[in-house]
Parts: structure tokens; C-alpha cells; sequence
């Protein structure tokens, strides 16, 4: 275990509204190579362990959310048009349909496209630099909507790094993942208080606590 600086480089647009946690990403892996069924809720919750160390006291693992800047936005939009051609062939006479309403409606859903500054994510961990790697192989792309091409990683770095005073969670007392709001050497002038998991895996509400979150994406 050392202290390692991984990087994401992503050429094209992503879709991210908020930091991506790297130990979600390591565990994924982990669960969809083991075969293990996705869980419904938190009672099918079964253990995963990956190549990073955890903090003293176990409560999570020592690896910080994405950071990024956002070089330019884009907005973009979702369309859906009621198929009208093949309704009217397979209608048997229908001579109307509504599509501002009801199950033949259309849409056209907005949703923010970004570049992020220089094309590149990092975070920061300490772990296993081989076998970060190793898994990271199976992340070809990040964020929403990634099977229309959004979030492509052209290519992931695992390199050793120097650590600083609160590496890799916190610096300059600013929180790099979720963190006890109590935890040693937080900034109180700069914290942003949320209810969210502490540790992965990050949907399960139940588990939600105030925690200090990373600054958002922007």
C-alpha cells in the first residue's frame, strides 16, 4: 500500500453532476467480475473488499473523490417522438393520435453536457498500485449516459505521489469524500454538511449520516 494518484483521461463530453467516488468504482468492478447479482436493498448487502486500505478505524477507505474543473458546458436534450408511421400501419385505421399527452406523448428532456478542464479526472488513494490498475482496465467510460458515448476514458494512469497533511481524504481542510463531520483537521469555515453514506456502497439512504461532502462540480 502507497500513496497513489490515478487519473482519468477523458477526451469527449461526460455527464457528471457530482464527484465519483473512486472505492465505488473499484468496487463495481469487483462485484460484476465475482458474478454477484446487483441488491435490491440493503438486506442483500454481501462484503467486497478492494485494493485499498481502510482508515484506522475502519470506517472507510482511504481514497477521495474525483477532482475537476469544468472547462465548458453544453446543453443538450433527449428526444423521444412517438413512432406515427408504424402506429398508423399497425392501427388498423386509426386516424389519431396524441402526443402532448398520455403513453404516445414525445419528449425532449434538457441535460448538461461538460468538458472537464484539460480532459482529465484525478484522485488520490492509498493502495496497491498493480491491482488498481489491473481493475481500473474494465472502467472504459464514466458518468451518465455512457451508452451513447458520453464519459469514454481514453486511458487511466496509476502513478505513486507524494502525500501532503490529510492525504488522501482532506486538503487544505477541505473534504476530497465523505468524511465525519468531526474528523481531525477539517476547515469549520469551509465545510459543506450533507445526510449521505459515509462508505460505499453510496445508494443505500438507510445508511445516510451528516457527513462533510466534497465541493460539487464546477
Amino acid at each position: 500500500m502507497e500513496p497513489l494518484h490515478v487519473t482519468a483521461y477523458v477526451p469527449g463530453q461526460v455527464r457528471i453532476t457530482a464527484p465519483i467516488a473512486l472505492d465505488a468504482l473499484l468496487g463495481y468492478v469487483v462485484a460484476t467480475s465475482s458474478g454477484l447479482a446487483p441488491a435490491a436493498h440493503e438486506g442483500e448487502l454481501r462484503p467486497i473488499e478492494i485494493p485499498i486500505a481502510r482508515e484506522p478505524g475502519g470506517r472507510f477507505y482511504l481514497a477521495s473523490f474525483s477532482v475537476c474543473r469544468v472547462a465548458a458546458r453544453e446543453l443538450r436534450y433527449t428526444n423521444r417522438r412517438f413512432p406515427i408511421a408504424e402506429a398508423q400501419m399497425f392501427g388498423h385505421g386509426i386516424k389519431r393520435l396524441q402526443i402532448n399527452a398520455g403513453p404516445s406523448k414525445s419528449f425532449r428532456i434538457p441535460h448538461e453536457a461538460l468538458h472537464v478542464e484539460n480532459g482529465r479526472l484525478d484522485w488520490f488513494c492509498i493502495g496497491d498500485r498493480g491491482e488498481i490498475a489491473e481493475l481500473l482496465t474494465f472502467v472504459p467510460y464514466l458518468g451518465k449516459r455512457r451508452g451513447v458515448g458520453y464519459g469514454r476514458v481514453a486511458e487511466w494512469t496509476v502513478t505513486p505521489c507524494t502525500a501532503w497533511d490529510g492525504f488522501p481524504v482532506m486538503r487544505n481542510g477541505r473534504a476530497l469524500r465523505n468524511l465525519p463531520v468531526d474528523w481531525p483537521g477539517l476547515d469549520p469555515d469551509a465545510l459543506i454538511v450533507q445526510r449521505a453514506p459515509l462508505d460505499m456502497p453510496y445508494w443505500t439512504q438507510t445508511r445516510a449520516e451528516l457527513v462533510a461532502v466534497p465541493e460539487p462540480v464546477s
